[in-house]
């Protein structure tokens, strides 16, 4: 098991690291699948959350996971 820190602004009310940073880092990590959760996601698919930022790095991780489970609360 290995843990990376994407690096970039962090976000405590979310635990997430968000910006360029943490973007640039993503696009060269791919995942066999990706665990995620959001403020909304539409039926055909599209990730939105409070912040934009937070989105974007969503949307980086999607790209280069091969599976992705949405997780409700």
């Amino acid at each position: 098991t290995q843990l990376y820190c994407t690096g970039g602004r962090f976000v405590p009310e979310n635990n997430i690291f968000v910006g360029s940073v943490a973007e640039n880092f993503l696009k060269g990590i791919t995942a066999d699948l990706m665990f995620f959760s959001s403020q909304a996601i539409s039926k055909t698919g599209e990730i939105s959350d409070v912040s934009e930022e937070e989105t974007e790095i969503k949307s980086q991780k999607f790209k280069t996971s091969k599976s992705q489970k949405f997780l409700r609360f």
